[in-house]
């Protein structure tokens, strides 16, 4: 081999070295507790492709690798909150891009929508974007030389008229304590009371009522990160045991220790908690879980004395809440409060897809009730309680399916009428209350599409576009298949349940919403008559509880084969009896083409094997439909809706003829009624929650709306050659 310099040109390329780098380590040059709230850091190439990124997602909802995720684009990541697609794709014309590309030192601004829970939701901000080359040293000879690399570093700080805001809590600049090492007993009594045994629980750390986020604060040990590894409040514990000197050694970051000690001490008086439940939550709120976190990642939670569940939810929580001041409902809920003038409550309720799987498994359905913990200008911390959904919609129901005596006159409308809908709408479209209990969770042009639409017009909500997505296409594979703080106040705050008050003044519909139908009682006389979705025989198969309906009659048509075939001893007489009763009339003798038949066959597949045993059913399971799914590159209109947050909400009816949206499609002959609908909305004050009236059912004569009109694919591929157009040639 030549040992000459290949500073000289002169040498021979005798290999490539590599080196894996966990993502984890990016997170540790900008942690959330430093940085501040939605501030974050991302890397990417002079290519403009994305090397690090919190917003970036490789992988698909299956735990695959999406295909193209190796170059993903900074401009599909970060778009303008008005950016639109050119034949299918994002402006590459992007100031923040063209700098990253160029290896230039500066900043842009950009106002963006922020998006939480993998874009089901989202709000729009100004951020300010700062950016560097990166640049690498090496020792030469006595010197050390500074080299360019081909990638840059950005920065990314929510920005207000005068600087970083919601600006960074500032905290004091000595520890509360006069040492950074504690005494066990002190580490108890300042954290958790688990603490006391210097062996940490592994099997259980719900049970610690306190949590701590994911940020390694020391270089460890292999002991210690074994112990972090399964609950970070036991390696702090251990750390803060040690003397000074060895804290030093492991190059411990005091200035988190000493956070993190404050948040800690801030936060003792959630000891009271549970003694103290009945007095700190009101009867009428019916809470299961009381939870805190502070902007160090430190969490604290509490379920009532006498839940029967309490490993249970506080295992879901514990487990959820790794991710400190980086989740998603502390960001959103921080602000959220950021953006008001007043104290918010901000209630959440979970995805579609979890509300389905709790409903299936007849288990409650839980609602977030949270509210920033603010010092002055700066958000310390989020508070929040869980409640049972079923509470929540009782008191919705009553409050709008009467009339309040005496007040605004005329004919009294309620949501208890038959041609009335009534839910309620987070920040994001999202129903967090409806009639139905399958419809919360889902975004409201899936249970509503053509009263979505009309709303989107009216410029109430907007949509984004999802320049990450990877579609998958389905084609079947044979014949068989068919097509700092005083967090007890703040929670006492919350749980006086300021919207409470909003809910009352919902009651009030005969004067301030409703009413205001033209002729009153007349108009709602003749929207009587007509027929609701029940009726009516032509609904779209489309709608999400068209599809639950499948369900609950294929898992209705199991119960009663299954115990029908219990008492047999014969396996091959119940696997006869299972093709008869299921298999023949769902999947081998269904009708070509219908979509309900199709859902039906699929989802009586995926049950047999959990209902009678993959042993007993592996050769039905032969007649089930199979498909090969190929991703492909495509951009989605997300139903990630918004609502303007001083956007004036109409004061009359918002009034729509489905033909003007081309979604009309008449009943069949028999049903009555027009094809007109009205939408009426207001806020509840106090919270981030939009009352929503329908009157007249779109749904029944406006069958048809498409979920494309929020949901579409746009095609184009991705524009490489554009990726060179800022590009120079590189110094080295």
């Amino acid at each position: 081999r030549s040992l000459q310099k290949v500073s000289d040109g002169l040498g021979h390329l005798i290999g490539v070295a590599g080196l894996d780098v966990p993502v984890n380590q990016f997170e540790r040059l900008g942690p959330a507790w430093e940085l501040g709230l939605m501030a974050y850091i991302f890397m990417a190439t002079n290519n403009g492709f994305i090397l690090f990124h919190p917003e970036f997602r490789p992988v698909n909802e299956a735990g695959e690798m999406q295909m193209f995720y190796n170059n993903q684009d900074i401009a599909d990541v970060e778009v303008p909150a008005d950016g639109t697609p050119t034949n299918g794709r994002p402006s590459y014309d992007l100031s923040l891009r063209s700098a990253m590309i160029q290896r230039v030192t500066g900043f842009v601004d950009m106002v963006k929508v922020k998006t939480f829970d993998d874009m089901s939701r989202g709000t729009k901000q100004k951020f300010r974007y700062f950016h560097a080359p990166l640049n690498s040293t090496a020792p030469f000879g006595v010197a050390t030389e500074t080299r360019p690399t081909p990638f840059s570093l950005g920065l990314a700080l929510p920005w207000g008229s005068a600087g970083q805001w919601p600006p960074v809590a500032a905290y004091p600049t000595a520890p509360p304590f006069d040492s950074y090492s504690l005494h066990r007993e002190n580490l108890a009594k300042l954290f958790s009371k688990r603490l006391i045994n210097s062996t940490c629980d592994a099997a259980k750390p719900e049970l610690y009522k306190t949590g701590l986020a994911e940020f390694e604060f020391c270089d460890f040990s292999s002991e210690l990160l074994a112990e972090y590894g399964v609950n970070p409040l036991c390696a702090l514990g251990s750390v803060l045991e040690m003397p000074l000197a060895r804290q030093q050694a492991m190059g411990c970051s005091f200035e988190y220790l000493k956070r993190v000690m404050v948040d800690a001490l801030s936060t003792r008086e959630a000891y009271e908690w549970e003694t103290n439940w009945n007095t700190i939550v009101p009867a009428q709120i019916g809470a299961t879980l009381l939870f805190l976190w502070t902007g160090t990642g430190l969490a604290r939670w509490q379920t009532p004395p006498t839940n029967d569940a309490q490993s249970v939810i506080d295992a879901s929580f514990a487990a959820a809440r790794r991710n400190g001041s980086r989740d998603s409902l502390y960001e959103r809920t921080a602000l959220l409060a950021s953006s008001s003038d007043s104290s918010l409550t901000v209630l959440t309720a979970p995805s579609g897809d979890s509300v389905f799987a709790r409903f299936k498994a007849n288990t409650s359905v839980p609602i977030y009730l949270t509210s920033a913990l603010r010092v002055e200008s700066s958000v310390v911390g989020v508070v929040g309680a869980e409640i049972n959904y079923d509470r929540l919609a009782n008191y919705f129901v009553n409050a709008t399916n009467s009339c309040v005596s005496g007040v605004g006159g005329g004919a009294c409308v309620t949501c208890a009428q038959t041609n009335v809908r009534c839910y309620l709408l987070d920040d994001s479209g999202a129903v967090v209350v409806s009639e139905s209990q399958a419809d919360v969770g889902k975004t409201f042009d899936i249970v509503n599409c053509p009263a979505m639409q009309l709303m989107i017009n009216r410029s109430l909500f907007v949509t984004r576009y999802d320049f990450q997505a990877v579609c998958l296409k389905k084609t079947p594979v044979d014949s068989s298949a068919s097509t700092l703080f005083n967090p007890i106040r703040a929670l006492m705050r919350l749980a006086s349940w300021a919207f409470i008050e909003g809910f009352l003044l919902l009651a009030d519909l005969t004067s301030s919403t409703l009413r205001v139908i033209k002729a009153g009682a007349q108009e709602f006389g003749m929207a009587s008559s007509r027929s609701t979705a029940e009726d009516c025989h032509r609904v779209d198969a489309s709608r999400p509880d068209s599809i639950l309906k499948v369900y609950e009659r294929v898992d209705a048509m199991i119960a009663e084969t299954a115990d029908l075939v219990a008492p047999h001893p014969d396996a091959s007489l119940k696997v006869q009896e299972i093709r008869r009763r299921l298999m023949q009339p769902l999947c081998i003798g269904r009708t070509a083409d219908d979509r309900d038949e199709e859902e039906a066959c699929e989802y009586l597949c995926k049950r047999l094997p959990e209902q009678f045993g993959i042993g007993l059913v592996s050769d039905l399971l032969a007649g089930c439909p199979k498909f090969d799914e190929a991703q492909i590159d495509c951009t989605v209109k997300r139903t990630l809706l918004r609502r303007e947050p001083r956007q004036p909400l109409p004061t009359s009816a918002m009034r729509l003829q489905c033909p003007l949206l081309g979604l009309c499609e008449a009943c069949q002959p028999g049903a009555n009624g027009s094809s007109e609908f009205n939408v009426y909305v207001r806020q509840v004050s106090g919270t981030n929650l939009m009352f929503v009236a329908v009157t007249g059912d779109p749904n029944c004569d406006c069958t048809g709306c498409p979920l494309a009109v929020t949901t579409e694919k746009l095609s184009g591929t991705r524009n490489i050659s554009l990726q060179q157009r800022f590009r120079e040639r590189p110094p080295w």
